[in-house]
């Protein structure tokens, strides 16, 4: 199933983040979904004047058919130059999002009921179904009944379900609002904005929300308004991802991460991907300041280094290594050795120091 975890870092940036792991129909385990999709590719993004992208739990090829299906759809517009129809802002995204969805829906519905029973949902509502021309009544009870609950979304169909738990998050920069963010809820057919800063959704939701809204609580007012460190709103979203790991199934592998901005509003929003052995290492630094291997204000220098920097990764490796009080105990910590290894490594080392020692009067060198 998976996270998708958003920040706002102020008016005009924010962040996104999510893990690769997904059950196959909730039975085999795999690490290779990625969970977030660009919808603005150029030069898409130049004739809308936005960056936008999207986050998806639950059911991977749901939303990568709906995010396609959009991409088209706004292709199209820009081509034909509709000007009447042009999105100015994320909501209308967000809103085209939901029309995608029901479209989508609709279809599997129908591929489902055309597989079972030969039917669509039209002739389920109907009553009857027509071949050639020709009209059949729909006179099995049982058929009806089954049909008329895959329709209605009741019951537990495996082939369907996932689809109705499916849920999203679209982040984006506009010339209208600047930042903004909305929750995509799909069988209530929902969108609602993200007013409070944050959004979580997947298995993880719940350790993810408590990480996020537990940071924000630190925040006054004014500091909320005026916004906060990206540095410090990375190091906040990789936290949220890890605890929600430690304590939730379906959530694991490599963290990916999607960080918009717009520093000047007369450019285009940028975005920056961090992922694979980057946003590895960037989790290993957060959870070495988690674990008390190293200092807050070293854990954010070397974030600051690895995520917009862009120094090497093997420099800040090294840095990370060099700031802990002893690499070795890191290395084992970040290996998942328990925290007690702290003391066994420190009392071997201890007893291993007594033991070459030389005693008192003795000769080590074999010199006369």
């Amino acid at each position: 199933m998976g996270i998708v975890n958003l920040l706002k870092f102020n008016d005009r940036a924010g962040a996104m983040i999510s893990d690769e792991e997904y059950w196959v129909w909730g039975r085999r385990r795999s690490f290779f979904t990625d969970h977030i999709y660009r919808i603005t590719d150029a030069p898409l993004n130049e004739h809308l004047g936005m960056e936008l992208f999207y986050g998806g739990t639950v059911y991977p090829p749901f939303h990568m058919e709906l995010v396609e299906h959009l991409k088209k759809k706004l292709q199209t517009i820009v081509a034909n130059e509709q000007r009447d129809k042009v999105p100015t802002n994320t909501e209308l995204i967000g809103y085209m999002l939901l029309e995608e969805a029901q479209n989508t829906i609709q279809r599997r519905v129908n591929d489902h009921l055309r597989f079972l029973y030969g039917l669509t949902i039209d002739d389920v509502n109907r009553g009857f179904f027509e071949i050639e021309g020709k009209k059949y009544d729909l006179k099995q009870q049982k058929v009806i009944d089954e049909a008329t609950e895959i329709v209605l979304q009741k019951g537990s169909n495996a082939m369907l379900k996932p689809l109705y738990k499916s849920r999203g998050v679209l982040m984006g920069i506009d010339p209208e609002f600047g930042f903004s963010a909305y929750h995509l809820n799909y069988d209530q057919s929902i969108l609602a904005f993200v007013s409070g800063g944050f959004e979580a959704i997947g298995t993880g939701k719940y350790a993810s929300g408590i990480a996020l809204g537990q940071y924000l609580n630190t925040k006054n007012l004014s500091e909320r308004r005026t916004g906060i460190d990206p540095v410090e709103g990375v190091y906040t979203l990789f936290n949220s991802a890890i605890l929600a790991s430690e304590s939730f199934c379906e959530v694991g592998g490599y963290f990916a991460m999607v960080i918009l901005s717009q520093p000047d509003q007369k450019k285009l929003p940028e975005y920056k991907t961090i992922q694979g052995d980057r946003a590895k290492l960037a989790s290993e630094i957060v959870h070495a300041h988690r674990i008390e291997q190293i200092p807050r204000k070293i854990c954010f220098a070397l974030l600051d280094r690895l995520i917009f920097g862009f120094e090497s990764i093997d420099q800040v490796e090294e840095g990370l290594y060099r700031a802990a009080g002893n690499a070795r105990v890191l290395e084992l910590r970040l290996s998942g050795f328990k925290a007690d290894v702290d003391q066994r490594y420190d009392s071997e080392a201890t007893v291993s120091r007594v033991k070459t020692k030389p005693m008192p009067g003795k000769k080590v060198s074999g010199k006369k």
